[in-house]
């Protein structure tokens, strides 16, 4: 492959999870760094509107893509540091990041056991600072090393410096900054994260608790296929909406009203709400118009059913958060990139 390998207009649908169906202007597999840096570099790309795409899991394409599309492909996964106590392993950015959790199973490495099943790219990870079950990637990550676009100079982010949020971070509203590869720091001696809600419900209906990360990761797999559908049966992008916080006294005011409502504490004075309770109360769960609905088991997640157009979705996601600021007060977040 040569450094200035770039296709035109290219389908997005075979790099999407929803299966939408979009068009790049210009597309390029990046399968090394000296590819990312001839490309943003040279004279006939470096200035056009551009998109990093992973595995596109947590994107919503609405119209064609004027510019480059970059599909970030460099892989591998290596020990940097490595003592009695833990372990450091840097992972390139194309690397799918369960290849990264399996590689850390296998080495007995604790930390990323319970983000088991998220689907994307290791380089995507610190974009949403993704997490699950009680477990962010911040957690365990050490730095992150990007590809200034207006310096033309790798740089390297230590976890202080990164914003880590909720699914949010530095990366997420910087584009300038592209993700080369990761560090993690695993360790040996892991304490197993069971408090999550729906892992103690799963232990407890079983009378089986996990003894190893091994185990730990089994079960939040089973959880994970009972509530979430496989994108290549029906196309999906995980959970499209945030889980959102509210104050305290909104809470109470709303718990008053609804006892079941379902939240976690945030912080000493906000409260993170389950996005999938409120939409489910809100009369959409497993709902479906034309070729776009909400899953059956998880009203959180959106099924672009065959022949759903991206616009077809957002107008869709809107009518929700239409009804739950109705009813409840709250605004919804999309957690998906909406492009």
């Amino acid at each position: 492959m040569t450094l200035l390998n770039v296709a035109q207009n290219v389908s997005l649908q075979p790099y999407n999870t929803l299966g939408i169906y979009a068009t790049a202007r210009y597309f390029a597999l990046i399968e090394t760094i000296e590819q990312l840096h001839a490309l943003l570099e040279s004279s006939e790309y470096a200035a056009l509107p551009r998109l990093i795409l992973g595995s596109g899991s947590n994107i919503l394409f609405t119209h064609d893509f004027p510019g480059l599309v970059l599909r970030m492909q460099i892989q591998g996964i290596q020990k940097i540091i490595e003592n009695s106590d833990f372990s450091v392993i840097e992972v390139n950015a194309g690397e799918l990041w369960e290849n990264v959790v399996e590689y850390a199973l296998d080495q007995g490495y604790g930390g990323i056991e319970n983000l088991t099943w998220i689907p994307g790219t290791a380089g995507a990870g610190p974009v949403q600072n993704i997490g699950a079950y009680g477990v962010e990637l911040k957690d365990t990550l050490e730095n992150v090393t990007v590809y200034d676009t207006n310096s033309h100079q790798e740089r390297i982010f230590p976890k202080e410096q990164c914003c880590f949020g909720y699914r949010s971070s530095i990366f997420k509203t910087n584009p300038q900054y592209i993700i080369l590869k990761i560090q993690l720091q695993l360790t040996k001696h892991p304490e197993l994260q069971l408090q999550y809600a729906s892992l103690t419900q799963a232990i407890q209906t079983t009378g089986q608790t996990p003894t190893n990360i091994r185990e730990v990761a089994q079960l939040i797999r089973k959880i994970r296929d009972q509530r979430l559908p496989n994108p290549k049966i029906l196309g999906n992008a995980g959970s499209f909406f945030k889980n959102p916080q509210i104050p305290l006294v909104q809470y109470q005011k709303l718990q008053a009203k609804y006892p079941k409502i379902v939240g976690y504490p945030a912080s000493e004075d906000q409260v993170k709400i389950a996005a999938g309770w409120l939409i489910e109360q809100a009369g959409w769960k497993g709902k479906r118009i034309g070729n776009v609905g909400t899953y059956a088991h998880q009203a959180l997640v959106m099924i672009a059913y065959p022949g759903a157009t991206g616009q077809a979705i957002l107008s869709f996601a809107q009518e929700i958060q239409h009804s739950v600021q109705e009813q409840f007060g709250i605004s919804l977040e999309p957690e998906v990139l909406i492009v």
